[in-house]
């Protein structure tokens, strides 16, 4: 006859792998020692199923304070409960909304800064200020380019806007 904690821990093995193909060949075995524990010790068994639970939710990325009063057969989740996923996931919308409004503002500023330099290089370019027109004659090809390169930007900014929001 096989004691108390083998059975435990064959089971939490067992719970730890449910849904594998490991377990699936094994599922009858599985539900035999889980049916034998929970005759001999029902509480170790419960305890068992929680702390198995608990290692695959950790295993995945999801830290998880779990507390089981064995005397009254209760588990309480300290931390992560459904209704306090439901609020995590909330506030990740809510927060994701804010900053991609919060682009959305950086993109606006970004556009009219370049627009605002734009119309400052258009003015530099027909200027009468004939020492600010010596240097605009001297610089005329990269000055240009640079002028196309925001007229490019802008353009480009302007298609792929993020501050629409999904």
């Amino acid at each position: 006859e096989i004691d108390n904690n083998s059975l435990a821990t064959a089971i939490k093995v067992a719970t730890q792998l449910e849904g594998e193909k490991e377990y699936q060949k094994d599922t009858e075995k599985v539900k035999l020692a889980e049916e034998e524990l929970i005759k001999k010790d029902p509480r170790l068994y419960m305890q068992t199923i929680v702390d198995a639970i608990k290692d695959r939710l950790e295993d995945a990325g999801i830290k998880v304070d779990v507390r089981y009063d064995l005397k009254k057969g209760k588990g309480k989740y300290v931390g992560y409960n459904f209704d306090d996923m439901e609020e995590r996931l909330q506030h990740f919308q809510a927060s994701k909304v804010k900053l991609i409004k919060k682009i959305g503002e950086v993109t606006e500023k970004v556009k009219k800064d370049i627009k605002t330099i734009q119309e400052q290089l258009k003015s530099f370019k027909s200027g009468v200020n004939a020492y600010l027109d010596s240097f605009y004659q001297k610089d005329k090809a990269k000055i240009d380019k640079l002028e196309n390169d925001l007229i490019n930007s802008l353009s480009t900014n302007q298609t792929d806007s993020p501050n629409k929001t999904p």
